[in-house]
């Protein structure tokens, strides 16, 4: 929404504000002020972060000012935390929502790993179950559903001659959701991912346009930070699938994709998630000394 405003021009693009949820306005509000006071107060901080490249280049850089600083510092900000937290948060769900595919994805890593203490990543980038689980999340529920502007010099893209000058960007939402390149579109299907040898592939994904899965971009302004990214993914699924088994105990309250909501950052349904102690885990608190027990929380 924010970007389509933009394009309407400098005088119609503030009136998004009125458009958005004051709890995002709000939200959108506080980043800004945490941002400016870090800006502000730089010489109080002795140790480098990134807050000072931000600071000491936009003081460097002709035509720039302290706009500009907040404006790429923000960017920053709310695009470190944003991706994770979209991953993380529908991954459990579609993964509550879909318990024939838990227990196999759970399985996987319970077979891998005898201990909590032995997962580690460099074990984990090789479990087809948890790559795909991580992938499936990242298609259905995307960073943006917009991809990241160009400005063509002069091209033909796709059979179409696009002139110099012009704007272009692809819709991420549109292209994971279309019936031209994934088979079942809309539904949870790690399988999909999983290497044709396995046994759990299924030969009607077959055909899956994989070529267009770029949740991070591509080129040289994809994500820097999407290895990092996927390793953190790695270990807290593989962690949470070792520890707990987890169900959704609210599920006629919301609807994934008619609750579903893009401003500046996504908003979404709010299913309550109730976490309970796997059996390995069990075992492993009873060898302890520890209780059991089990937790309901909000996503």
């Amino acid at each position: 929404m924010d970007q389509a405003f933009k394009r309407l021009g400098p005088f119609v693009h503030p009136l998004v504000y009125l458009i958005l949820p004051r709890s995002l306005v709000k939200l959108l509000r506080k980043h800004k002020k945490i941002v400016a006071n870090r800006v502000e107060n730089a010489k109080d901080f002795k140790q480098r972060d990134y807050f000072t490249s931000f600071i000491q280049e936009g003081k460097s850089m002709p035509n720039t000012n302290m706009d500009w600083i907040l404006a790429q510092a923000n960017h920053i900000f709310i695009g470190g935390l944003d991706p994770d937290t979209n991953l993380f948060w529908s991954a459990i769900l579609f993964l509550a929502q879909h318990p024939d595919k838990f227990r196999k994805f759970a399985a996987e890593i319970r077979g891998k790993f005898k201990r909590y203490e032995d997962i580690e990543d460099e074990e984990l980038t090789h479990l087809p179950w948890l790559s795909g689980v991580i992938d499936e999340s990242l298609r259905l529920h995307t960073n943006g559903s917009f991809g990241q502007p160009r400005v063509t010099p002069g091209a033909t893209v796709d059979g179409h001659y696009v002139p110099k000058g012009c704007g272009v960007q692809t819709s991420i939402f549109a292209a994971f959701h279309s019936e031209r390149y994934w088979h079942k579109p809309h539904d949870f299907c790690p399988e999909r991912w999983l290497p044709a040898t396995h046994s759990d592939y299924d030969p009607a994904f077959a055909k899956d346009v994989r070529e267009c899965f770029r949740p991070f971009s591509a080129g040289t302004r994809s994500c820097i930070g999407q290895n990092m990214g996927y390793r953190q993914a790695r270990i807290l699924f593989a962690k949470m699938a070792w520890k707990l088994d987890w169900e959704v105990v609210n599920p006629h309250e919301f609807h994934w994709e008619r609750d579903l909501r893009l401003y500046a950052t996504w908003v979404r349904p709010h299913p309550r998630i109730r976490y309970k102690l796997s059996d390995v885990a069990k075992a492993a608190a009873a060898e302890g000394g520890r209780e059991n027990g089990e937790k309901l929380v909000e996503v």
